[in-house]
């Protein structure tokens, strides 16, 4: 069971020599890490075959891969070889509190901004349709 009032102690936070991670909480970090990147890859090919309304979309979608993956390996590789200080819990939890909240503004983008993107275009070509055409 975790004990949440361990969150709220400094020392705890800021230890310079943090214990490894267990097993289990191991396996399961490098499996997200390494499905963002995979994911990170799969959006890059996405956005290169995308409608030009997409392609942003797609584009955020491989930085947040590529960047969750590199630096969650890197934030898990520093604390299995106890580096002082970068290994510390603290990067760990922020680090998964900013993809979530980085993730929850790439899905605000894609549901919302992109289909109201996509209306006012039609709009537009609606509009555009009637007017003369220079010859």
């Amino acid at each position: 069971m975790i004990d949440f009032k361990k969150f709220l102690d400094l020392h705890y936070l800021f230890a310079p020599y943090a214990d490894p991670l267990s097993t289990p909480f191991k396996i399961g970090l490098l499996t997200v890490f390494i499905l963002s990147l995979v994911f990170g890859l799969v959006a890059g090919l996405r956005r290169t075959q995308a409608m030009n309304i997409h392609k942003r979309g797609w584009r955020k979608w491989q930085v947040w891969g590529w960047s969750t993956g590199l630096v969650g390996l890197l934030l898990v590789a520093f604390r299995e070889t106890r580096a002082a200080y970068l290994g510390s819990r603290l990067w760990l939890i922020l680090w998964l509190l900013l993809i979530l909240v980085w993730g929850i503004f790439i899905i605000k983008y894609w549901f919302w901004t992109i289909p109201r993107k996509k209306k006012e275009m039609h709009q537009e070509a609606e509009f555009k349709k009637w007017l003369p055409k220079n010859s």
